[in-house]
C-alpha cells in the first residue's frame, strides 16, 4: 500500500492509501440522471467516472506517489506535494 497525493477533480488534495504499483485511479461519482427531449428517450442514469493517472517523482532522494486528473505544470506535483503532509514511498516501491 502507498499514499497518493490526489491533483484535480473532486478529490484535488487529498491523501489516499492505494496498493501500489498501479497505473490508474478511479473515483466512481453519484448516478446523474439524463433524458433526452429531442428523441423522446426515457430518462436514464449515467454514472460518473473521474480518472487520475499515477506517477512518481523523486523529491530530496525520496520518491512520492501522485495522482492527476489534469494537465500539470513543470515542478507543479513536486510543490504540491511538499507543501502536503504526503509521507514517501517504501524503499522498495
Amino acid at each position: 500500500m502507498a499514499k497518493f497525493l490526489m491533483i484535480g477533480g473532486s478529490l484535488d488534495g487529498k491523501i489516499l492509501e492505494k496498493s501500489y504499483p498501479r497505473e490508474l485511479i478511479h473515483k466512481f461519482n453519484n448516478s446523474v440522471s439524463i433524458e433526452c427531449i429531442s428523441s423522446g428517450e426515457q430518462l436514464r442514469e449515467i454514472n460518473a467516472i473521474e480518472t487520475y493517472y499515477v506517477e512518481r517523482t523523486l523529491i530530496d532522494g525520496k520518491f512520492y506517489a501522485y495522482a492527476s486528473s489534469r494537465s500539470l505544470k513543470e515542478n507543479e506535483a513536486d510543490e504540491l506535494i511538499k507543501s502536503s503532509a504526503l509521507e514517501a514511498l517504501d524503499n522498495n516501491a
